[in-house]
């Protein structure tokens, strides 16, 4: 049996209508969590594809060497990016892209994560090594560092900062995902809910994570000033 494991990272380095300063910023975030993910990722046994869809080729070109190839990855960009009013449909856009034509049957599993969230330890990557389900999910609450608590929606809806299946439960997903795309632009459907309705209807056996190990950046708009605020979720 086939040992390999997929993890697929979705980065979005140069968005339209980002100040340089905030772009300068936003590529310091990712350059930070992308090194971090490489202390932390087994050291064996994983593949990893970065999806980027922003065609900033120039910073991509110089990202190759400094950042990118530390997790020795694969890079796919994405020609379109879809994700300006939704930004759900575009990671999923960069998913589909990213593992059409791919023999899937080459793993054990495919993990999705969102690039700039900092995973602090190995947990969700053993997890899923461990899965014995078809899917690995999660809807973590998150702790803010100021030490305010926030409960998060738990009807209806799956986090999707971090998930791992099967392949074939993946193939599925992506199915159902360009399936269900003009309906999630039209009603505004979110990837979160997406998720939940392909879990739930299929009735594809899950695990759970009550955590996931992680560092988000939450960003408050204060005085016309974007304030940080980090949790952990």
């Amino acid at each position: 049996m086939n040992n390999m494991r997929l993890l697929v990272v979705f980065i979005s380095l140069q968005p339209k209508a980002f100040s340089r300063r905030k772009l300068s910023k936003r590529r310091d975030q990712y350059k930070v969590a992308l090194r971090q993910l490489n202390q932390v990722l087994p050291p064996e046994g994983w593949e990893v594809v970065v999806c980027e869809n922003t065609r900033s080729a120039e910073v991509l070109k110089g990202w190759v060497n400094d950042t990118l190839r530390i997790l020795g990855s694969e890079i796919v960009e994405v020609s379109v990016n879809s994700g300006s009013k939704n930004k759900g449909i575009g990671e999923l856009d960069m998913m589909a892209s990213a593992l059409r034509g791919r023999d899937l049957r080459r793993f054990q599993s495919i993990s999705y994560l969102t690039g700039r969230h900092v995973v602090c330890n190995p947990y969700v990557f053993l997890r899923t090594e461990q899965m014995k389900s078809d899917a690995l999910l999660s809807n973590p609450d998150f702790l803010y560092l100021s030490g305010r608590f926030h409960s998060v929606e738990k009807h209806g809806m799956y986090n999707d900062m971090f998930f791992s299946m099967t392949p074939a439960a993946m193939r599925g997903y992506i199915d159902f995902f360009e399936a269900n795309r003009d309906v999630m632009v039209k009603q505004g459907v979110g990837s979160e809910q997406l998720l939940f309705r392909y879990i739930s209807g299929n009735g594809i056996p899950s695990e759970k994570l009550t955590h996931l190990g992680f560092l988000r950046r939450d960003i408050q708009r204060v005085w016309f000033r974007d304030r940080d605020r980090w949790h952990s979720c």
